[in-house]
């Protein structure tokens, strides 16, 4: 408390005591007159003594009322030096305590408690601007840091993109010159005994090939540029390409592709079949890797109230090979260790099984035995891959024969799928044009079509492709996706835009195309696509049959 305070305080106790101290004093003062008078026998009238009695009460309540005048001023004085102040105070506190650190306090010099009281205010204030800045500076040097990793890893999904492009040019024509030299040893032009040697070639670059499409695939789904697109699908012939998309690789090491699957199988599945087709086959890919030269790889599926198990089985590995369920274990699934480049492709492989399967709402389990042998499972949920509404005419149309126990086992006397060659009568040769700034995907893409009767010219960038559209006609452009100087999609809005060019067949040559991409392509005027590395047989069927089709 305050010296002023105290002393208002004080000033007004005295003068409350002074006042009635007078009263009382005035009243003794007048007894004792009063009774000197009677005890000298003096008469005295009752006018006297109520002048007396007058007299006393004036005085009274003049002392009274210079008392009370006394105590207002002394009040309203203390009212107003001490409310302002505190308001001033509370004010201050109340903008400190909502983060407004510029609030300035009207009174600014204040002595005594309230003093050091603003002084306490101000130096809560200088610690919370200190904070504040301290805060903003480490919030701007974390927003820089995300921005150098959001820029870090642009560069390097840009930079895999960019690699597996330049990698998968050079493997076109690796796929494509191989396949059209074992065409022409079928049909005699070379000695027979090339056969093994292109085959090693075609096999090695599609290994290759599938490792940059996971590549691609990683860049991806680090971007979360994978988007879900899920549909219904005829679970017979999933299961059937599944099994002949990787009957090659089984046949190469003599493995026994075996399948086990249920009578009851649903005939109808709902997923994101591009994105469970690659799950499934990567792991059937790993697990004929790791099997034995002559062993078995087991794929089938289990199917309960609740989950739909899709499950692959490796063979017996040698004693000197980790089991894969243990490099998942330990490299993938609890990611404790970094992988040093041994089994890279395989743990590759086992990292996009789980992020695409955690996007299809799926868990991956795997186990092993004590013979080493792994198995891996892709458990969903019943409700989430089952499709119990379909027309009745859809059967699973994948079991021919059902043995009395409920489990089918087929061996793999699958053909590997080929695309049938279509006779197409034509009157005249086709006159395809080629935007393509690599000179031996061209040269490929010549080779292929001169067979084809058709016509090759091409170009190196967009803006001369729309040059030469200009001046001559054709009856199909083929455009790489990744063209210099205008990009794909602008060339094809240019043409359409043009009603010359509104049949012209439009076919995108890309390294890969998400749908996304796929989507904004043909609403701007694609017809069709062909991923690199190229299939022969594709190329020319996709050629004649939009030539056919527009003509």
């Amino acid at each position: 408390m305050t010296n002023l305070l105290k002393l208002i305080i004080l000033l007004i106790i005295a003068s409350i005591v002074i006042g009635f101290a007078s009263i009382d004093v005035y009243t003794i003062i007048v007894s004792d007159k009063l009774e000197s008078l009677e005890y000298c026998n003096s008469a005295i009238s009752d006018a006297e003594i109520n002048k007396i009695t007058s007299a006393i009460l004036s005085v009274g309540v003049w002392v009274l009322g210079c008392s009370l005048l006394l105590f207002f001023i002394v009040a309203v004085g203390c009212f107003r030096y001490f409310t302002n102040p505190l308001k001033d105070i509370l004010q201050y506190a109340e903008n400190l305590s909502t983060g407004n650190l510029d609030y300035t306090p009207k009174t600014v010099k204040m002595g005594g408690e309230f003093g050091e009281l603003m002084k306490s205010l101000d130096y809560v204030r200088d610690r919370l601007q200190s904070s504040s800045q301290k805060l903003a500076k480490s919030y701007e040097r974390e927003e820089e840091a995300l921005r150098e990793i959001e820029i870090a890893n642009n560069r390097r999904n840009e930079f895999l993109a960019n690699i597996s492009r330049g990698l998968r040019d050079p493997l076109n024509s690796i796929l494509g010159f191989a396949g059209i030299i074992t065409k022409e040893i079928d049909d005699g032009a070379y000695d027979y005994k090339l056969r093994e040697k292109t085959n090693i070639i075609l096999q090695s670059a599609g290994r290759l090939n599938n490792l940059i499409g996971n590549l691609i695939e990683l860049s991806r789904l680090d971007s979360d540029e994978i988007s879900i697109n899920e549909r219904e699908f005829e679970t017979s012939e999933f299961m059937s390409e599944l099994i002949q998309y990787n009957s090659n690789d089984a046949e190469q090491k003599s493995i026994s592709l075996n399948t086990q699957f249920t009578s009851s199988l649903p005939p109808i599945l709902k997923s994101d079949r591009q994105l469970l087709f690659h799950v499934i086959s990567n792991l059937l890919t790993n697990a004929i890797k790791a099997s034995p030269f002559g062993s078995d790889v087991t794929f089938g599926v289990d199917i309960n109230d609740e989950y739909f198990i899709f499950y692959v089985k490796d063979s017996v590995v040698e004693n000197e090979t980790v089991p894969l369920a243990m490099l998942y274990d330990k490299y993938v699934k609890s990611e404790s260790e970094l992988f040093n480049g041994i089994k890279g492709t395989t743990i590759l492989n086992m990292t996009i099984v789980k992020a695409l399967s955690n996007l299809l709402n799926a868990t991956v389990e795997a186990e092993y035995d004590s013979s080493g042998s792994s198995t891996f499972k892709v458990i969903f949920s019943i409700d989430d891959i089952v499709c119990t509404d379909y027309s009745d005419d859809l059967s699973a149309k994948f079991f021919l024969d059902d043995k009395n126990d409920g489990v089918i086992e087929l061996d793999n006397q699958f053909e590997i799928h080929k695309t049938k060659k279509l006779e197409f009568m034509l009157d005249k040769p086709i006159s395809v044009l080629m935007a393509e700034n690599n000179e031996s995907n061209r040269m490929l893409v010549e080779a292929i079509l001169d067979k084809a009767n058709c016509e090759l010219e091409y170009v190196d960038d967009g803006m001369s492709c729309l040059d030469v559209l200009n001046r001559r006609d054709f009856d199909v452009l083929l455009l790489d996706h990744y063209i210099n100087k205008l990009e794909a999609h602008k060339v094809v809005e240019a043409l359409r835009s043009n009603p010359r060019f509104e049949n012209l067949p439009i076919i995108i040559m890309a390294t890969y195309v998400s749908e996304d991409d796929k989507n904004t392509l043909l609403l701007t005027g694609v017809s069709d696509f062909i991923l690199k590395p190229i299939n022969a047989d594709k190329l020319i069927y996709l050629v004649h049959s939009w030539y056919n089709k527009t003509h």
